[in-house]
């Protein structure tokens, strides 16, 4: 699935209206847009409150997970999915990253153990609150690479790329030419997912770009340039 989420391109992003969570729209805004209208006691004190808030609401799952009735768990997450479907991958990344910094100076092995036991021990603990014993096999095996844009636009042109690479120069490069290039060819591009699950003439499991698709972004890109 291609993320639609990043917003990076912009020189001022737009702060998202909706109601208090963790963060307040001022937090919001200080994230997105910068600190330029704060003193520096200022900007010490609003990172404090968020870290705090933070790590509050992080508790507080303890009582989500116990006591939150299961049909209110179900309408939230029902409606996560009608109106905010990334919010789960960021809360996870969120978690990934935490425990990542946590044990950065290790061996990248030793770093991808610590995740799965916090895996394993999550999903186990979620399992006996639903009244099972849970034996978790298997793993996450992660292969870290730090790859060129430029290469990564090429493979994406011969049709052979991933909705991973193609998120990964939405943020880190510019994917104006690879719809450029959707919009001259006038085919869509296919973007599978890193399962090398691509098939030549295999479309249904991709995620697909059309031209029209991809002179809109263009148009978009450029206005906020």
């Amino acid at each position: 699935m291609v993320d639609d989420s990043n917003t990076h391109d912009s020189d001022e992003v737009k702060i998202p209206d909706r109601p208090r969570g963790i963060l307040t729209r001022s937090d919001r805004e200080l994230l997105l847009n910068g600190d330029e209208d704060k003193t520096k006691n200022d900007l010490r004190d609003a990172r404090y409150r968020i870290r705090k808030r933070i790590k509050n609401s992080l508790s507080d799952f303890a009582l989500l997970t116990e006591y939150l009735d299961s049909s209110d768990l179900e309408l939230v997450f029902e409606d996560i999915v009608d109106d905010t479907p990334y919010d789960v991958v960021f809360a996870l990344s969120f978690i990934y990253l935490g425990n990542r910094y946590l044990v950065q100076q290790r061996p990248d092995d030793e770093v991808d153990e610590s995740f799965n036991r916090l895996v394993t021990i999550a999903v186990q603990r979620a399992e006996r609150s639903r009244g099972y014993l849970a034996k978790v096999e298997g793993g996450i095996s992660i292969s870290r690479e730090d790859p060129s844009v430029g290469e990564l636009i090429t493979q994406l042109k011969t049709g052979k790329g991933t909705a991973n690479q193609y998120n990964y120069i939405a943020e880190h490069g510019s994917l104006q030419d690879v719809w450029r290039n959707i919009v001259e060819s006038g085919e869509p591009l296919y973007l599978w997912d890193d399962e090398g699950t691509f098939q030549e003439g295999d479309t249904d499991n991709a995620y697909e770009i059309t031209p029209a698709q991809a002179e809109r972004m263009l148009e978009i890109d450029e206005q906020q340039q």
